[in-house]
């Protein structure tokens, strides 16, 4: 066969083999990204719950972007980081890090830095919000991201996943009619023989 016939052969086989749908001709086609964790439970359970594991970290990560966007946002008016490369410099101004202002002549001892301007100061260096005033709040956000993480895992483990391992689906696989039989030889009668013949040949 030529070679395009090949490729063709072996796209059909892999969509035969894949997480594909088919119709009422007998063709497959790719399932929907709208496709439901349920529906993919008829995979399996583990496809399942790889799925469902997915949205609900997802759905976690953006509980805690809500949670610390204010922490983010009053680091980012810092100064305190200062690197050439813009990526290291992005990161870093998003980062408790980069939290405050020192005055211009710098902050020379430890009351300098927790005294330090929270936002921009003015020619003065006059500045109603200190860091000092600010970092319990801080923290409590914090606490509650850190809460918030845990909670989700204990959720996660005790209600979802036993929720969506549960399905009757589950027994409907190949694995689950399987058995391990012990006590067979490793080799068929004179296929020992015949593996060393070929392996002193080559």
């Amino acid at each position: 066969p030529e070679l395009e016939e090949l490729i063709e052969q072996s796209e059909k086989n892999l969509m035969l083999r894949a997480a594909t749908k088919v119709d009422a001709e007998g063709t497959p086609f790719w399932r929907s990204l709208l496709t439901s964790t349920a529906d993919l439970g008829s995979l399996g359970v583990g496809v399942k719950l790889y799925f469902v594991m997915l949205k609900y970290i997802g759905m976690l990560f953006l509980i805690l972007l809500a949670v610390t966007a204010p922490n983010m946002y009053i680091f980012s008016w810092g100064s305190m980081v200062d690197e050439p490369e813009w990526l290291k410099q992005f990161l870093g101004q998003l980062s408790i890090v980069n939290l405050g202002k020192c005055p211009t002549t710098g902050c020379l001892s430890r009351d300098d830095v927790e005294s330090r301007c929270l936002f921009s100061s003015t020619a003065s260096e006059d500045c109603s919000w200190k860091v000092r005033s600010v970092a319990e709040v801080i923290g409590d956000i914090d606490g509650l991201a850190l809460m918030t993480y845990i909670l989700f895992g204990i959720f996660l483990a005790s209600i979802v996943i036993p929720m969506h391992s549960s399905s009757k689906r589950v027994t409907d696989r190949v694995a689950a009619y399987t058995a391990m039989v012990y006590e067979l030889p490793a080799y068929l009668d004179g296929e020992r023989a015949q593996r060393n013949l070929l392996w002193g040949v080559h």
